[in-house]
């Protein structure tokens, strides 16, 4: 058997340390769903899978549902194409 995903809108942002949250990321930070850890220098991330961690350059991905999750650049940019900003 062979399947290929259904082709779902999902929001996005590229984690970086030093730049303006759009509002969505604002409103997930101060619920506490993700923060910037100052130690390692990376994001963490609350999942439905639990805590998971992303660096800058990675998106962070708010799926149809409203959940989050971090996804690497490089798996994003081989599986996404952005269609508006």
């Amino acid at each position: 058997m062979i399947a290929v995903k259904k082709p779902i809108e999902v929001t996005v942002w590229q984690l970086q340390s030093r730049k303006e949250l759009p509002k969505w990321v604002d409103d997930a930070w101060t619920a506490g769903l993700i923060r910037f850890d100052l130690v390692d220098h990376t994001w963490r991330i609350k999942t439905l899978e639990g805590e998971m961690k992303a660096g800058d350059g990675d998106y962070l991905i708010r799926g149809i549902r409203g959940e989050l999750y971090p996804c690497e650049r490089t798996i994003f940019e081989e599986t996404y194409d952005i269609v508006s900003k």
